[in-house]
């Protein structure tokens, strides 16, 4: 787990790469998994996966589960939130 002071600090989201970020993410839902939601790890992972996903368009997203039927894995999250990033089409990006 990454200290509470550098969590935030370590997400550099300009220099990740698709790998990168699948590991954070990854990292960050377990943690939620592991955590009972009342404690500050729970809420620090939160917080930190939220930041994760913050280029990402939310309107978006929900357009894609939709179409899907089904939530997005990590995988998927980590090519649409760099595809955002770029100012890519984020459609586009699962089909790549």
């Amino acid at each position: 787990m990454i200290n509470a002071n550098t969590r935030i600090e370590a997400v550099i989201m300009d220099q990740l790469t698709e790998s990168q970020l699948l590991k954070q993410l990854n990292q960050y839902s377990q943690e939620m998994e592991q955590f009972s939601r009342d404690t500050r790890e729970f809420a620090l992972a939160v917080k930190a996966y939220n930041q994760l996903l913050d280029p990402l368009n939310v309107r978006d997203e929900l357009r894609l589960v939709n179409q899907l039927g089904r939530p997005l894995t990590n995988a998927e999250l980590a090519k649409l939130i760099l595809a955002a990033r770029d100012g890519k089409d984020v459609f586009q990006a699962l089909i790549e």
